[in-house]
């Protein structure tokens, strides 16, 4: 007789724990409710794309949108947070007023990088930069050689031309010739101070001081960049020294 009451308990215990069991599940996903959010900047309350916000009690984890946006299902108490790059981790509670708005704002902060400090050099390698001139204002004591001859009667001529002091009469086209000649002597100019530029740069006082050369071996690499570097004087100082780099290299390699 007691048998039969024993499984008869045994069989409604199962069914009440059962019942528990599925009445408070169905509370637990009642609880969750879809809610709309928006990822945004504290100062300007400007949207933050493509974040990442996960709900830690669910696991539950969701990418906003291009303006910022995205759903989740939350209760009240639930925490998210937050995680991306160029922005400090955020971790907020949902509130039961809050779950009120139509949006929730999500409001984070921007995050400063501080970045390990980069040395930038103008030359190829540090051995090179260490070699590089002590200083570019150093004349140069070599007399300075033109490609062509100059005529100095005509230099005379053209400085009285200048100066006004006589006038076009020199020939039949002299009307032609002094603005003929002014170019000329303009040519020779910018000719003379470019090989004075180019001079000064490959001096032997700056050559010393961007290789470390000395005595006969300074000498040597002089001889050997006028023989095989042919370095035009139109250049910029960056690319005439990049010649003269060159050239080190080379010497070096052949030594």
């Amino acid at each position: 007789m007691n048998s039969p009451n024993l499984s008869y308990r045994i069989v409604l215990a199962l069914g009440l724990i059962l019942f528990t069991v599925k009445v408070f599940s169905q509370e637990q996903v009642k609880e969750l409710i879809l809610t709309n959010f928006i990822v945004q900047t504290t100062d300007s309350h400007s949207v933050i794309p493509f974040s990442f916000v996960a709900n830690m009690r669910t696991g539950d984890g969701k990418e906003a949108k291009g303006d910022g946006s995205f759903n989740m299902y939350v209760a009240p108490g639930d925490s998210l947070i937050f995680k991306c790059m160029g922005y400090a981790d955020t971790t907020w509670v949902v509130s039961s007023e809050n779950m009120q708005l139509d949006t929730i704002p999500l409001n984070v902060e921007k995050r400063s990088y501080s970045l390990n400090e980069v040395k930038i050099y103008q030359w190829r390698s540090y051995a090179a930069f260490k070699q590089m001139f002590l200083s570019l204002k150093v004349p140069s004591k070599k007399p300075i050689s033109f490609a062509f001859d100059i005529n100095a009667g005509e230099l005379n001529a053209l400085a009285k031309a200048k100066s006004g002091s006589f006038g076009l009469t020199f020939s039949t086209g002299g009307k032609t010739w002094v603005p003929k000649e002014k170019r000329k002597l303009n040519s020779i100019i910018a000719f003379e101070k470019q090989n004075e530029r180019l001079n000064r740069l490959t001096s032997h006082e700056n050559i010393m001081a961007f290789t470390g050369f000395e005595g006969e071996k300074l000498d040597s690499f002089m001889i050997f960049l006028r023989k095989n570097h042919k370095i035009s004087p139109n250049l910029s100082d960056y690319k005439i020294m990049a010649a003269v780099q060159v050239a080190y290299e080379e010497f070096l390699a052949v030594k």
